[in-house]
């Protein structure tokens, strides 16, 4: 699932090749994504994985990740409003909306069932956005 959002991520920003003015601010705030996506895939597994118990790595050492991964959605659901003007209530960001609460309900329940149930939702709606927003490279 991680490999998808980073392939979206490279994919979002692909589509911003032709953009004509670009500042450094606007080229920080749009790498938020990738960025944020890198800390999270170092962190995701432990360290060995013999012997681990990752139900309780899940629940208990996966919460920072969580909490990363919701401020990562925010930081790149905002860089398009923020650097081009566009509407943040855009359907564009439906899936990302549902994914910042998604991540905030990991971060903040160890019911095994929340993490059982939005994990796979965020696979389908990784793949919505892949197939549904911009499954063509190059349109907009």
């Amino acid at each position: 699932m991680l490999f998808l959002a980073l392939l979206q991520q490279w994919r979002e920003i692909w589509g911003l090749r032709d953009e004509p003015k670009w500042t450094f601010l606007a080229l920080v705030i749009m790498l938020t994504g990738p960025v944020g996506l890198f800390p999270i895939a170092h962190l995701l597994l432990p360290e060995p994985m013999q012997g681990a118990n990752l139900r309780e790595y899940d629940h208990g050492a996966m919460r920072p990740i969580w909490w990363l991964a919701a401020l990562t959605v925010v930081l790149a659901t905002l860089f398009r409003p923020l650097v081009f003007g566009s509407d943040v209530l855009s359907p564009d960001n439906a899936t990302s909306f549902l994914m910042f609460f998604g991540f905030i309900a990991l971060a903040i329940s160890k019911r095994p069932v929340i993490h059982a149930v939005v994990v796979p939702v965020f696979l389908l709606l990784v793949l919505s956005d892949i197939f549904q927003w911009t499954f063509v490279i190059g349109s907009s």
